[in-house]
């Protein structure tokens, strides 16, 4: 782990990738969601972005949910940046899950 100081960018990125046979495509009900749990204290969410096409969501304080169709083989990368608060904690935690409902077979 790297230090930061107030006012620096930090920026977490995470990729998901689809390692199945079959497409995971919303008009098939099968469409990926990526939900993240995002540090609430000693940072303020710049931007959240996801390739492939996919759309973030971050209209929920602490929450950003992307979604979108990810075919056999492919991945989405998810980029998340925060810049750096005066109050900062020692850690910052971020959690994601994918298909965190459960939908995709």
């Amino acid at each position: 782990f790297d230090p930061v100081n107030v006012g620096d960018t930090l920026i977490y990125t995470f990729t998901v990738s689809n390692g199945g046979t079959q497409n995971a495509l919303a008009a098939d009900g099968n469409g990926v969601v990526i939900f993240v749990d995002l540090p609430d204290a000693g940072v303020t969410l710049q931007s959240g972005i996801a390739s492939q096409g996919f759309a973030c969501d971050t209209s929920v304080a602490g929450e950003m949910t992307c979604t979108g169709d990810l075919d056999a083989g492919e991945s989405t990368t998810v980029t998340i940046t925060y810049t750096v608060d005066l109050l900062v904690p020692a850690a910052l935690h971020l959690a994601a899950s994918v298909d965190p409902a459960d939908a995709i077979s």
